[in-house]
């Protein structure tokens, strides 16, 4: 069979095996000493010149590898030179049996088939067949047949065992002796609670129970020792010592309760001097501290004694102590708001003893009070009875004072009102009036106790609002109207004074409640959310209301281009393509209105001065549709330089006529003019031909005649010719001097 398959490595701690003197010796635990000793001088040899040793025992495969070295070699020897060291280390080790079983188990064990030693080993009873068996169950972890097998080992061969080690050993172990030995070696290893399960002689597990229990009682009663000899007058130092007898016996009293039956005397009686003394301890520790919180650490250990506590008497003085104890903490505020309650119990105290207090007094006092009211809430729960008790106790203590400031006010102020400090007594008494019914409506709206909102808050805020309504405090302010008028009228208190925390965030679906809970609770747990949602409500309402206002459509535009993917920007889309539509339309009927209006205008003009004023003063939107239609026109009324010059000012290179206008403009005056009026000038010069022929008739005289018309025609001219009317003056002279020369004649 392959080696390989055959070992298995045991994962086993025990010490005493891995490094037994007789494995790091290499021999059987009964061998003589010169085997060992000629071992050693072995062993001394080969580590000299740092090389390693190994015998056939050491078992590598079963067992870890050997370190040995030179110190580790002379501690071995030295241990098995004391005689019970040595049995003590013989029972966890092989020995040489005088059987061919035992040779062929060895055999098998070297080889690595441990299963097959162990099968030959049980065919027979014999001491070293026991012994060798034994030390293979621990070998394979298999604790409870070791035992079972040792009992069998010492039961049948305890006074022969020794010998058979040692003949020569002189000590003297009974059987109960070499198996106790053995208990208590591997419960050193293993741990004594590991063997308390084994299914073992009645003898074996009393003594096991034994060597357990009573190290774990000997170590309660010391503590419980200890705690006796501490102060009793002295609260903290017995709570001090109550918690730490608690801690250095809680795994000890576990352990007990796993070992022993519920019946057993001795748990019994340890449990009950155990629970005894920590009850005692709470007692003297309730008693003589000062601590605010020392009900409930008192509680909590006296509910511990009673769990510890197993007799009947002690159980009945734990639960006597736990029942008065419950009575007085029913009483108490619960432990986890002691600190808001004591703040709130000095405000209370501080307030109540005020004197000359206010009606606004009254209200300062409320609204101081809040925080405590809503932390005691929010720890609590709105249903709590000590809540509803705390903030009745409030509106109880405000209700009062506020009572009492509001009469005083009355007897001292409403004797005033017709004397000299009428005015300031009226002002006192709306102020206190309003204060007294924002008093009352806070109140209303505070948790409160069913008995005292039925029996003292609606029967005084009933009897206040008559007088206001008397007084007309809640009536509009108009002509003749009383003194008193809407001094009540616009009181606000915001319904959520005394929410929570949580509870105003729930609140949170718009912008006030947002901003109220930023107010209320500016470090609030949910401040992060709230800021976010109150910034996303406030984009929205921006959203909306630039949405909602649009008109225009440059405010369509706006929301467009602000809110590509706004809520409303379908909506938006269609509005603006709407006016848009309609805009065009409207503008495109405009333009077509005012191209008639200017074409009529333009039909009108009949000089170039009109269609100048016409340009001018025609808005400058619709000038170039104008300028576009009275091109043509302008450019034929165009006569003069003059007129070329104002049609490229006024049209410019866009003109239609520009060039031809530019042309004109740099022509000679008086060429210009008779190209512009080439047919009066050839109807003219055909009437003074026509004269020039019959002046000729009647000689130099008729010439000279002709000569004045010409020059009184061209006098007249001269006065409508504009550029060339002094040159046609010129020539009425000449002409008028020829005619005066050729009639003298």
């Amino acid at each position: 069979m392959n080696q390989n398959t055959i070992f298995q490595q045991q994962d086993t701690d025990m010490n005493i095996i891995n490094n037994n003197p007789y494995r790091i010796l290499g021999v059987f635990a009964n061998a003589p000493k010169k085997e060992y000793v000629a071992n050693k001088g072995r062993a001394t040899a080969f580590l000299k010149v740092n090389r390693s040793v190994e015998f056939p025992l050491d078992l590598i495969g079963f067992l870890p590898v050997s370190n040995r070295t030179l110190e580790l070699m002379n501690e071995a020897e030295a241990h098995i030179s004391i005689a019970k060291e040595q049995i003590r280390y013989a029972q966890f080790w092989f020995i040489k049996g005088s059987t061919p079983l035992d040779d062929q188990a060895f055999k098998n064990l070297l080889s690595g088939n441990m299963a097959e030693a162990i099968q030959i080993w049980s065919e027979e009873e014999t001491i070293s067949s026991l012994q060798n068996r034994l030390v293979c169950y621990l070998i394979e972890q298999k604790s409870e047949q070791a035992v079972k097998t040792a009992e069998l080992l010492y039961a049948k061969f305890g006074n022969s065992y020794v010998q058979m080690i040692d003949s020569s050993s002189t000590i003297q172990m009974s059987p109960a002796d070499l198996l106790h030995q053995f208990i208590d070696s591997l419960g050193n290893e293993i741990g004594m609670k590991e063997l308390l399960g084994f299914r073992l002689e009645p003898d074996t597990i009393s003594y096991i129970n034994a060597q357990t229990v009573g190290p774990l009682i000997d170590k309660i009663t010391s503590e419980v020792d200890r705690s006796r000899k501490v102060e009793h007058k002295d609260g903290n130092a017995r709570l001090n010592s109550a918690r730490k007898l608690v801690r250095n016996t809680k795994e000890e009293f576990s352990s007990l309760k796993e070992i022993l039956p519920t019946s057993d005397a001795q748990l019994q009686m340890i449990a009950d001097k155990l629970g005894s003394e920590i009850l005692q301890c709470s007692i003297d520790y309730y008693n003589n501290s000062s601590d605010k919180g020392k009900h409930h650490t008192t509680m909590k250990m006296q509910k511990y004694a009673l769990s510890v506590v197993m007799g009947s008497l002690a159980k009945q003085r734990c639960e006597d102590n736990i029942k008065t104890l419950q009575k007085i903490i029913d009483e108490l505020p619960p432990i986890e708001v002691n600190a808001e309650n004591d703040s709130l119990q000095q405000k209370i105290a501080k307030f109540l003893i005020l004197l000359d207090c206010g009606t606004s007094d009254v209200l300062t006092f409320i609204k101081d009070a809040r925080s405590e009211i809503v932390a005691i809430k929010t720890k609590l729960g709105k249903s709590h009875a000590f809540y509803i008790a705390q903030s009745t106790l409030v509106a109880q203590v405000a209700l009062g004072k506020s009572i009492d400031s509001l009469n005083k006010v009355q007897n001292d102020e409403f004797p005033k009102i017709n004397g000299y400090e009428n005015q300031k007594s009226i002002t006192k008494l709306r102020q206190a009036f309003g204060d007294s019914w924002e008093t009352m409506m806070i109140l209303d709206i505070m948790d409160l106790s069913p008995e005292f909102r039925k029996e003292r808050l609606k029967p005084n805020r009933e009897a206040l609002k008559k007088i206001l309504d008397d007084i007309g405090a809640f009536s509009l302010p108009i002509y003749r109207s009383s003194a008193f008028s809407a001094c009540a009228r616009d009181i606000d208190v915001s319904q959520h004074m005394f929410f929570t925390d949580d509870e105003l965030f729930c609140e949170c679906k718009n912008i006030d409640a947002c901003r109220e809970y930023l107010k209320m609770f500016p470090n609030g747990s949910h401040k992060t959310d709230v800021e976010a949602k109150l910034k996303r409500l406030e984009s929205e309402q921006e959203e909306y209301q630039t949405y909602k206002s649009a008109r225009k459509l440059e405010d369509f535009e706006k929301y467009i281009s602000k809110y590509p993917n706004g809520k409303y920007i379908e909506e938006c889309r269609k509005k603006y393509a709407d006016l848009k539509q309609k805009k065009e339309e409207q503008d495109r009927l405009k333009e077509e209105e005012e191209k008639v209006k200017i074409a009529e205008r333009i039909n009108k003009c009949q000089k170039i001065d009109g269609c100048i004023s016409l340009i001018d003063s025609t808005r400058s939107e619709s000038r170039k549709a104008l300028r576009f239609l009275l091109d043509d026109k302008f450019y034929s009324l165009c006569k003069t330089k003059k007129d070329y010059l104002s049609y490229m000012e006024r049209f410019g290179h866009g003109g239609k006529h520009y060039n031809e206008a530019k042309a004109k403009s740099q022509k000679n005056v008086i060429l210009l003019w008779a190209e512009s009026h080439r047919s009066t000038l050839i109807t003219l010069l055909v009437i003074v031909v026509f004269f020039f022929i019959i002046g000729s008739i009647w000689g130099a005289h008729g010439i000279g005649v002709v000569f004045g018309i010409l020059a009184l025609i061209c006098g007249i001219l001269g006065f409508y010719a504009g550029e060339i009317g002094c040159f046609l003056w010129i020539l009425a002279a000449i002409f008028g001097f020829i005619a005066s020369s050729l009639t003298s004649s």
